[in-house]
């Protein structure tokens, strides 16, 4: 749900109960965690077309950490580009 309505929001229809969701949810501590493990690129996205850029900031830094987190556990051969075409996933991400 929280993808889709901001995809809606980035065509230009935004639910203005939505953001009314967002600002509650970030409100209260385990929620905010919840929300901002899992969706961290859509906050910041949504905090881009709300004019919130040091909060877009904040979850793009958040959404980037988990990203490395992710990549650092990646074999080797996933992202070498040596080999016949294992190093397509890194090519694919970069």
């Amino acid at each position: 749900m929280i993808r889709s309505k901001v995809k809606l929001a980035c065509s230009g229809r935004d639910d203005p109960e939505f953001g009314r969701f967002l600002d509650e949810a970030l409100g209260d501590a385990h929620h905010c965690r919840q929300l901002e493990s899992e969706f961290p690129a859509e906050l910041a996205l949504y905090s881009i077309l709300k004019d919130d850029i040091d909060r877009a900031r904040y979850y793009s830094n958040i959404s980037l950490q988990a990203f490395l987190r992710v990549r650092a556990g990646w074999k080797p051969a996933m992202y070498d580009d040596s080999g016949g075409g294992e190093g397509l996933v890194l090519k694919l991400v970069m």
